[in-house]
């Protein structure tokens, strides 16, 4: 899947001259413009944390205000959370105030398959409540969903969320004696998840981090995990590298930079500034700089938007697992970045029927083929799932 797009390489070929010749100038603009823009995220933070998390349980989930968020979730049931007990905060699976877990139950009782969804935002911004009338079906279809969320950067940089999720994961085996579990995630959310399927099934791997994070005052060596039997990730971040980002000819070359910006913004507020485990927090990171350690992951499904900078490096992971010799499989869909987890109504009906709802399937056909369901349920279709439209 080679793209290229010559007026973004322009852009790119500009920004590389800067970093070169005006090194110190180019680092004073960005000090100044994460400043700024870490004090605008903590607003949009305080906003989601308080109204947004109040909106999607009090009236979203339950159908009620559809000019705003609509009253259908993914797979077109009206109300989102129809036949679904939503338990948002039920538990803390860590210390710190973040480290909170919504839980989402079919009504008719608990399944045994447990899913565990991680929320996007760039690992700053967003929360598991806003996000979850995008994991709502998969009740309907079985499963009993652990949401988490995590402390969000620039205050908890790496290693910190991704430690969290690692603590989650431990919690639900110690705690919940959870055996097994498969998860999910969008954006942060889907590298999050892949890093910490990757951490968990490579012992030398983890080892590695588990040492890198003791000066932290973080003993993790005699956590236990339940096994992961398979991993999604929605337009997950999978490299670092910012030319993988600004390569696309399916959109223009201004928005082409304004994604790149936003990506290498993100990359900036995250990164740990102590080089903790050598920054390896990508996918692409682990099997370029680890060969030795990273050799195995669990079943993964990476699937990703073709008008999305993430999806050079999702395709570039997706071929860097399978020449690992992992079960991987990679899916584009038509569509820009978070498709999957805007309600319908936002993104309209074309982009429903040839992006959101065919990734939901997908994904539900993918979790089931690594161990079938033992629910009454059978897998949704295109032809049983009532379109609205």
């Amino acid at each position: 899947m080679k793209r290229t797009c010559s007026s973004t390489h322009k852009t790119h070929e500009i920004v590389q001259y800067l970093k070169t010749k005006f090194p110190l100038a180019y680092e004073l603009f960005w000090s100044i413009l994460l400043k700024l823009g870490g004090s605008i995220v903590l607003v949009i933070n305080y906003l989601l944390d308080t109204a947004g998390a109040w909106f999607i349980e009090n009236y979203h989930l339950k159908g009620q205000w559809p000019h705003i968020g609509g009253d259908h979730s993914q797979d077109f049931v009206s109300p989102p959370a129809k036949d679904v007990d939503v338990r948002m905060l039920e538990a803390q699976y860590g210390p710190d105030a973040n480290e909170t877990v919504d839980v989402l139950r079919h009504q008719s009782g608990e399944s045994d398959e447990i899913l565990v969804y991680l929320h996007g935002g760039g690992w700053l911004a967003a929360n598991s409540a806003v996000l979850l009338h995008s994991v709502v079906p998969f009740v309907r279809n079985g499963y009993t969903v652990y949401s988490a969320n995590y402390p969000l950067a620039p205050k908890h940089r790496f290693p910190g969320p991704l430690v969290s999720i690692l603590r989650l994961l431990h919690w639900l085996r110690t705690e919940r004696k959870i055996k097994s579990v498969q998860m999910l995630g969008d954006s942060a959310g889907g590298n999050l998840v892949t890093i910490a399927a990757a951490l968990i099934e490579n012992p030398q791997l983890y080892c590695e981090f588990t040492e890198s994070v003791l000066p932290l005052g973080i003993d993790m060596r005699d956590w236990n995990f339940p096994t992961i039997k398979a991993v999604a990730s929605a337009y997950g971040i999978m490299c670092q590298g910012e030319g993988w980002s600004n390569q696309l000819d399916t959109i223009g070359p201004i928005e082409n930079s304004i994604g790149h910006f936003i990506y290498a913004f993100g990359m900036r507020m995250y990164r740990s500034r102590d080089n903790i485990f050598d920054n390896r927090f990508t996918l692409i990171d682990l099997y370029m700089r680890s060969p030795k350690s990273f050799c195995k992951m669990p079943p993964t499904f990476l699937f990703c938007g073709d008008k999305d900078h993430l999806s050079l490096s999702n395709q570039l992971a997706f071929e860097s697992l399978r020449d690992m010799g992992a079960d991987v499989r990679y899916t584009v869909y038509p569509g820009r970045h978070a498709f999957f987890g805007l309600p319908p109504s936002w993104i309209g009906k074309d982009a429903v029927r040839e992006s959101s709802l065919p990734a939901l399937i997908a994904c539900l056909d993918f979790f089931k083929s690594a161990q079938k369901v033992n629910d009454l349920r059978n897998t949704v279709n295109l032809e049983r799932i009532p379109l609205p439209y």
